[in-house]
């Protein structure tokens, strides 16, 4: 059941970023979430990924991510997904890695193979925290 209930945020959280519904998606946010881009650049806590969810949907481009798969492995969602944009660079496959705490996205980290540019340094630059190192590549543990 829990299974069943996990699957279906990840799935409504997604929907509603291709939806452009912004206060839907903050709204399954937990208050302490990490958010991890491909480079490995952090978003902590629901205010500072709101923000970013906020300026990713007033870009008038497209962004839409296609589950694939979604899988489970120790407690945490692995989810398959292809991107279509309008930029070409954010186009491709991805895999996203979450983490929900009582219903609610604590930890949202996506990779990519070839990985576009830092999304939390293009539109929250004032937010975002880079790796441990200062290395936007590196991925914090």
């Amino acid at each position: 059941m829990m299974r069943f209930r996990q699957k279906r945020v990840a799935r409504d959280f997604i929907q509603a970023l291709n939806d452009r519904d912004g206060d839907r998606a903050i709204g399954m946010l937990d208050p302490a979430i990490t958010y991890i881009d491909s480079r490995g650049v952090t978003l902590i806590g629901r205010d500072d990924v709101a923000e970013l969810i906020r300026r990713l949907l007033d870009v008038p481009s497209r962004y839409i991510q296609t589950i694939e798969d979604i899988s489970m492995r120790k407690g945490e969602l692995l989810i398959s997904a292809s991107v279509t944009a309008d930029d070409a660079e954010f186009t491709g496959k991805v895999l996203i890695r979450m983490v929900q705490d009582a219903g609610k996205i604590a930890v949202y980290q996506s990779y990519r193979s070839s990985p576009p540019v830092s999304m939390a340094m293009l539109l929250v630059p004032e937010l975002a925290r880079r790796g441990p190192d200062g290395d936007e590549t590196a991925i914090p543990v």
